[in-house]
């Protein structure tokens, strides 16, 4: 039993680090790492973070703005494709 707690402290005691280092993915997760890093007065790297926040923002932002003139873009594709009634159709 002593040993199992013994292997469970040892395995979090390898793993804190890598968690600790983990790079933030998101906007948002690099606007928090820029909070902490002020908070700890690590003013260079907190500018460094809240620079990252800002650029990878507005890829996110350019990314859902495509992403929502695609979707225009296909609506308005499939709505072309479809006939409009039938008299028009038989007109000649």
């Amino acid at each position: 039993m002593n040993m199992g707690i013994r292997s469970v402290v040892l395995c979090a005691a390898m793993l804190l680090p890598a968690i600790a280092m983990a790079e933030p993915k998101t906007a948002d997760d690099w606007y928090s790492e820029g909070e902490t890093q002020y908070n700890l007065g690590n003013f260079d790297k907190a500018a460094d973070a809240f620079k990252q926040g800002y650029a990878l923002e507005s890829v996110e932002k350019r990314s859902r703005r495509t992403s929502t003139t695609s979707r225009r873009r296909i609506a308005r594709a499939a709505s072309a494709r479809t006939p409009r009634s039938s008299t028009s159709a038989t007109c000649r």
